[in-house]
């Protein structure tokens, strides 16, 4: 949805359009690009769809993301967003 979402932040503005649901699907597509195994069936089907997405098991959200991406999935203009 945000193809570089790991590179930089993301602006309140940007996110503004987003639907929650869309939303949703940024935050977790920060995960699915370092392989997360999602437990929830519609993320796990809507990645596993994606040539890019390979499960990892290893997963290890201290090591495997970035700083960037750290404050992309958790920045708190993001949910306040989501609340309409």
């Amino acid at each position: 949805i945000i193809p570089d979402s790991n590179v930089r932040y993301l602006s309140r503005s940007e996110l503004y359009g987003y639907t929650k649901e869309q939303l949703a699907y940024i935050r977790n597509e920060i995960f699915a690009r370092h392989g997360y195994v999602f437990e929830k069936a519609k993320y796990r089907n809507y990645f596993s769809a994606k040539s890019w997405y390979t499960p990892d098991y290893s997963f290890n959200y201290e090591y495997d993301l970035n700083s960037i991406e750290k404050a992309n999935r958790f920045d708190k203009r993001i949910r306040k967003i989501t609340i309409r």
